[in-house]
């Protein structure tokens, strides 16, 4: 049995943001705070969306990589 993984693009908007703080970390400034709403947000946003899916078995997830 073959297993797809799916991976998603990660949109350049994000990839700006994760920079912008990579570099506020690296340089240890103040994170501007338009950019610290928007990486808030889109976390809430997340985090909620995981909080709505269904648990994932680790316990079948290695079963079944056994199994292939």
């Amino acid at each position: 049995m073959v297993t797809v993984m799916k991976t998603a693009a990660v949109a350049p908007e994000v990839l700006a943001d994760i920079d912008a703080l990579m570099r506020h970390t690296a340089e240890k400034t103040s994170v501007n705070p338009d950019l610290f709403r928007r990486v808030n947000e889109r976390s809430d946003r997340l985090t909620e969306e995981l909080r709505q899916k269904p648990p994932i078995d680790i316990e079948k997830l290695l079963h079944d990589a056994r199994e292939e």
